[in-house]
């Protein structure tokens, strides 16, 4: 489910995705879906408002990834982005990316030096076409413009990769993917430059976290209970349990993390001061609903629709 405003009467409506439950080939118990996937949009009174059929898809279930409702135009009416494609507020589409199942799909500013939002894309039906370029890819979230993506040829992008500021060398935010099967790996700049492979960098998830955790504005790495700053700088390593989420739970543009051990929820929270301030990141909606998303399809680390960084670069 996501939540927008649909109309710009300033209420939160509602948009449902169905159906609700997921079939997942790779677990061995695939069944055709009984019915077409379908978005349906429902006013904050419960008032009926459409409809769209998506069509019919290969198995039951809407899959993991979240999809994300913002007002990407500024018109006051949120649109819906639902894996590599975007519909508007009366479910009329806005524009595809003809890409097939993305399991990394995130929004945020990701180029900064750029105006609006991006969208970034790891598509994971690369796999069944081959020789298919732009398996990892960058697109304005607004018009589904094209702005870069890997070159040869991608079979597997898997998990949700990571989109964060993470390297304060570059501005923007780095863009992380790899391969499900093989050791490929990247980690792109905003501008689609290469930062790292596994050749020189050794993340080995697919599935790394991030957090605003120190008193510098980018975000630090949480892989398997330790903190550190890229590449591989330890900050901590004592976090337990298995994450549940991260976010400003405090108000402070910090980010908390919470998770779960028998008979326990924990809240980890960092003992370093900050050196600025800046408003909670929850008044953010981009922020707040990609925290609701985390009970939702692949749990990622939520983005602000503002960056976050050093230096902050005049969009051009």
């Amino acid at each position: 489910m996501g939540v927008a405003d649909l109309n710009g009467d300033g209420r939160y409506d509602f948009v449902i995705k169905t159906p609700d439950s997921n079939i997942d080939p790779f677990q061995r118990n695939w069944r055709p879906s009984e019915n077409t996937y379908k978005l349906e949009a429902y006013l904050s009174d419960g008032t009926f408002l459409w409809r769209k059929d998506l069509g019919w898809n290969i198995e039951t279930g809407i899959w993991y990834s979240s999809y994300i409702v913002h007002d990407f135009s500024g018109d006051g009416r949120e649109a819906i982005i639902y894996g590599a494609a975007a519909v508007d507020g009366n479910g009329n589409g806005i524009w595809s990316a003809n890409l097939g199942h993305p399991d990394n799909v995130w929004v945020g500013d990701i180029d900064p030096a750029r105006p609006g939002l991006e969208v970034y894309l790891g598509i994971e039906g690369a796999r069944v076409k081959g020789n298919r370029r732009h398996g990892i890819s960058l697109w304005d979230a607004r018009t589904g413009t094209f702005l870069w993506g890997l070159e040869h040829t991608s079979y597997h992008i898997h998990g949700w990769g990571l989109v964060s500021n993470i390297v304060a060398e570059h501005v923007g935010m780095e863009c992380y993917s790899g391969e499900q099967q093989r050791p490929n790996r990247w980690l792109h700049n905003a501008r689609g430059e290469l930062i790292a492979d596994e050749k020189t960098w050794h993340m080995r998830t697919l599935r790394p976290r991030a957090v605003y955790w120190d008193d510098r504005p980018e975000r630090e790495l949480l892989v398997e209970g330790r903190i550190f700053r890229h590449p591989d700088e330890t900050i901590a390593d004592h976090v337990e349990g298995n994450d549940v989420a991260w976010v400003d739970l405090f108000g402070d543009w910090r980010e908390e993390i919470i998770t779960s051990v028998p008979g326990e929820l924990r809240i980890y929270a960092t003992p370093i001061p900050a050196a600025d301030r800046r408003v909670t990141l929850m008044q953010d909606p981009l922020y707040r609903n990609g925290v609701a998303h985390l009970s939702m399809g692949y749990g990622q680390p939520p983005l602000t629709s503002y960056y976050i960084g050093r230096p902050a670069p005049v969009a051009r």
